[in-house]
């Protein structure tokens, strides 16, 4: 999906299933699909300090692979982005033509404001705001609103960026081509150990410092406390989730779609629009093989349900 255009590059929104057929510099922006979103309340006060507890705020959470992470400051919450370069390249092998010609990646998150309503990406799929975090669905918006489009058309990019060099593509029977004359020039750099060795011991103490000034044990990154809290946040981002995919998988027929959708950790308010009202037993039923139904209403065709999750 081409989205802007100027003289030195073209910047596309893409989701797993996109495909670019073009070349030049590209400066794609990813769906949520690629990477994991965290809104947190952190012990800590700075940008770099919530960085350090990353790894554990994501810890249990994620799939098997190698991370670097996006923290900045909304309000009083730190937003926190997972990403796995490797596997993201990867993924994008597929979509565009020539993967050399990827020049940067950024992300739904950090470059759009959240959205009231729910934006149309293509044929296939839609973007909602759920507590200011972007959340990508594979369905259409109900009500007719906004596309990416009209979102890029006022897109200001921010600073969040991951750019894209030739040695991240670099392939396996290249890298053995350069691995020895790399070892030979890595050995005129031990003189510096010392210096380095110096850096490494100022580091350790500013984490001994951030330690003691917010009273947390030493092992900070993997503290209990820190956890049992974060994961209580987690069980409860991860009902609203779960249950937005259950209302993904319901199975809708010809006339019908999800006419609104509030969530949080208690509870649900989901509005169906029904081809009939024989339907309503039957949406009725798939609710219920996981969730409890409170109160529900039907009026001209719109079905109501309040659910507890």
């Amino acid at each position: 999906m081409k989205n802007i255009f100027d003289k030195k590059r073209e910047i596309y929104f893409v989701t797993k299933h996109s495909k670019i057929d073009k070349r030049g510099k590209l400066t794609l922006i990813l769906s949520p699909e690629f990477y994991w979103v965290k809104k947190e309340n952190l012990p800590v006060k700075r940008v770099y300090e919530a960085k350090r507890l990353a790894p554990s705020v994501f810890d249990g959470f994620l799939p098997d692979g190698d991370y670097s992470y996006i923290v900045y400051k909304e309000g009083e919450e730190f937003i926190l982005i997972a990403y796995d370069r490797e596997k993201i390249l990867k993924d994008l092998s597929n979509i565009v033509e020539n993967i050399e010609d990827i020049e940067e990646i950024r992300f739904t998150q950090t470059e759009f404001e959240p959205q009231e309503s729910c934006i149309e990406v293509d044929n296939q799929s839609s973007l909602v705001w759920i507590d200011g975090v972007a959340v990508f669905i594979p369905r259409l918006c109900a009500d007719e609103g906004k596309n990416i489009l009209d979102l890029l058309k006022e897109i200001k990019l921010s600073k969040y960026k991951v750019k894209i060099s030739q040695k991240d593509l670099i392939d396996t029977k290249s890298l053995v081509l350069y691995l020895f004359p790399f070892i030979l020039l890595s050995l005129s750099f031990l003189t510096e150990y010392a210096i380095y060795k110096k850096s490494i011991f100022s580091l350790e103490s500013k984490r001994e410092d951030i330690i003691r000034r917010y009273h947390l044990p030493p092992t900070s990154i993997q503290l209990n406390n820190i956890k049992n809290s974060l994961l209580n946040t987690y069980k409860k981002q991860k009902k609203i989730r779960d249950f937005i995919d259950f209302v993904g998988g319901m199975d809708i027929k010809k006339g019908e779609f999800v006419k609104s959708l509030a969530v949080d950790f208690k509870e649900a308010f989901v509005s169906i629009k029904i081809s009939s009202p024989v339907r309503k037993n039957l949406i009725k039923r798939y609710f219920s093989k996981k969730y409890k139904i409170k109160k529900e209403s039907l009026k001209e065709n719109i079905l109501n349900l309040e659910i507890a999750l």
